[in-house]
């Protein structure tokens, strides 16, 4: 059991010509896919025959009669032509291949533009599911939960929710929940006894409310079905909303998303963690996006007096990022990227439990 080669580390792309029927068409795509990936060499499957001018610009690993079969490619990558490669087809044979011997594999999907079915987001989503399934298969039957951390304006809520639904396309029940659902009450978060920051990290949020009806009944629950109710604060009206009740099927995933997550008494709970590392400044820009005048000013101090304050006193005593299985850079940027450090550690220790 080793760790997966990410598709977002690939350095090349294997494109299938067959995706583009004769070589204008084949030209027009290598060209989508040079501006998509400029970072990328690109190598070119069952090139269709030349005619004199004609080039597509890419090398190729198969002669013209378009008869090379995944032979071919085996042989390449017996050369060692395909290290860090990414395959761009629309033939299960050879997806099959690629998945066969250990390459990222990405299935064409007609209609949609190649950039971005092989933009950086799209491959940093796919490289998350693959290594968050991957972890799964340890807690088969079991409750999953997953935890998405960061500061204020990292791209949480909207991360969830793409991972969410990748999950979901595989046919799993996936079950989203935001850390504001849990924001305490009035009397509770102007509580005295702290200054404004570190009174906002500790009190803003009910987190032993949320150690109580989520961490706590999902780490012990051995097996699904289970019936998961806890508490929600309306925050429209900044008070208690009722109850919400997810029923959970075998198999299902659990996405808590919100800052303040990974304690150190609690991120223990979670099956598989994410960190999604912004800097201030970005989340400053994105918190003040659309605000202008005198309510811009204002929100300013707010925003850096209240949670980035919150969260760097967060980040310095609990060095969340550390704590992760995955941790994304950037994902409110259009160039996230992975940095896959604490990656090789899970699937090291998955693979002494399986071995032990």
């Amino acid at each position: 059991m080793s760790a997966p080669l990410l598709s977002s580390d690939c350095e090349q792309v294997l494109v299938d010509a067959r995706l583009a029927p004769g070589r204008p068409a084949l030209a027009a795509l290598l060209a989508e896919l040079r501006a998509a990936r400029p970072d990328c060499k690109l190598l070119l499957f069952e090139t269709p025959p030349a005619t004199a001018g004609e080039s597509v610009g890419a090398e190729a690993l198969a002669g013209s009669d378009g008869e090379g079969g995944t032979e071919e490619l085996e042989r390449a990558r017996g050369e060692g032509r395909l290290a860090r490669t990414l395959v761009f087809s629309d033939r299960e044979r050879v997806l099959a291949w690629a998945r066969r011997v250990g390459l990222p594999a990405f299935a064409a999907v007609p209609g949609l533009p190649v950039a971005e079915q092989l933009s950086r987001r799209a491959l940093v989503l796919r490289d998350a599911v693959t290594v968050l399934l991957h972890a799964r298969r340890q807690r088969e039957g079991a409750p999953f939960l997953v935890g998405i951390n960061g500061i204020d304006k990292a791209g949480k809520t909207s991360f969830a929710a793409a991972l969410g639904e990748r999950l979901a396309g595989f046919g799993l029940q996936v079950e989203q929940v935001a850390l504001s659902a849990f924001t305490a009450d009035k009397k509770e978060r102007r509580a005295k006894g702290y200054p404004e920051a570190e009174g906002f990290y500790r009190k803003h949020y009910a987190l032993e409310r949320l150690r109580e009806q989520i961490l706590l009944p999902l780490r012990q629950a051995r097996e699904l079905p289970l019936e998961l109710a806890f508490d929600v604060h309306d925050l429209a009206r900044d008070r208690g909303g009722g109850k919400r009740r997810l029923q959970l099927a075998r198999g299902a995933i659990v996405i808590l998303e919100g800052p303040f997550l990974f304690q150190a008494d609690v991120f223990g709970l979670y099956d598989f963690r994410i960190y999604l590392v912004s800097d201030f400044e970005r989340a400053l820009e994105l918190a003040l996006a659309g605000l202008a005048g005198k309510a811009r000013e204002q929100r300013q101090q707010e925003f850096q007096r209240r949670e980035l304050a919150a969260q760097s006193l967060y980040l310095k005593q609990e060095t969340p990022w550390k704590r992760a299985h995955l941790v994304l850079r950037g994902v409110n940027t259009d160039t996230p990227r992975i940095e896959d450090a604490h990656v090789d550690a899970l699937f090291a220790a998955q693979r002494a439990a399986t071995e032990s």
